[in-house]
């Protein structure tokens, strides 16, 4: 068998859906997510699929969906361009790209969750004292991160009810967002949750400023406090205070 059949041998269990083969191929292939070459991508999709099907396996009806909106997408691209409508010139990969992006940051979310959760039973068994501090008035004790993903989600459906949150196609990094937020508590030794995220807009950028502050939790340079079960959280610095070049020490990694 040769190197190029050989590189579509995997179960289609391993992906949880068409968008999820579709970043395996983006990232197989070190495709750019923000400009998709959709001919190439249709392609590689495609014969993905006829794969599974000289293995006697089936293919779930969501993944043929996807294929042939590939197929319109690439329809469209290839049209020339004074032959399409006002509507036919608007990047007929947008709806593609948002939904792949979205994808990809819930899917890191996910397995930042995971490593969290790892971390915090090693290092905190069952039993350990909490401990707490006080701000404007009201004492803190720590929280776990299921608290911290509860108030994100009340968080976002009360901006979402209050002030729509536009999906915009902007490039930004976790790397972004860790150097933002680091910055915004080198101002202030603690912020609330509502505090922070009021300062943002996109919804792009809630949910990558939201992985940002699970990698600090993970680094250990932010600590989660409640007032209360099920009360406001707080997000307190460990640090005294960083410089510039130690902000982006830490962002770097994240930087892509």
């Amino acid at each position: 068998m040769s190197a190029t059949e050989s590189k579509y041998e995997v179960a289609l269990d391993v992906f949880e859906g068409p968008l999820d083969l579709l970043l395996h191929l983006i990232r197989q292939h070190e495709l750019d997510i923000y400009d998709i070459p959709i001919v190439e991508i249709t392609h590689q999709y495609n014969a993905y699929l006829a794969r599974l099907e000289e293995l006697n396996l089936g293919v779930a009806g969501e993944f043929l969906l996807m294929a042939s909106t590939l197929v319109q997408i690439k329809s469209r691209t290839l049209l020339p361009k004074e032959e399409q409508s006002e509507q036919d010139l608007e990047d007929p990969r947008a709806d593609l790209v948002r939904q792949l992006i979205e994808h990809q940051l819930f899917k890191e979310l996910a397995e930042s969750f995971h490593e969290i959760r790892v971390h915090r039973e090693r290092v905190y068994p069952r039993g350990r004292a909490a401990s707490s501090f006080e701000a404007d008035g009201e004492i803190y004790v720590e929280a776990d991160l299921f608290d911290l993903i509860r108030s994100y989600r009340d968080l976002c459906e009360r901006r979402a009810i209050q002030h729509p949150l536009a999906f915009e196609r902007v490039r930004v990094t976790t790397g972004d967002q860790i150097r933002f937020v680091l910055n915004e508590l080198n101002l202030f030794k603690s912020l609330t949750l509502e505090q922070l995220f009021d300062k943002l807009e996109s919804k792009l950028v809630w949910i990558v400023t939201f992985l940002s502050l699970l990698e600090l939790i993970r680094l250990r340079f932010i600590q989660v406090y409640q007032t209360t079960d099920f009360g406001s959280i707080r997000l307190a610095r460990t640090f005294e205070r960083l410089t510039q070049e130690e902000i982006s020490k830490i962002a770097a990694p994240f930087q892509h």
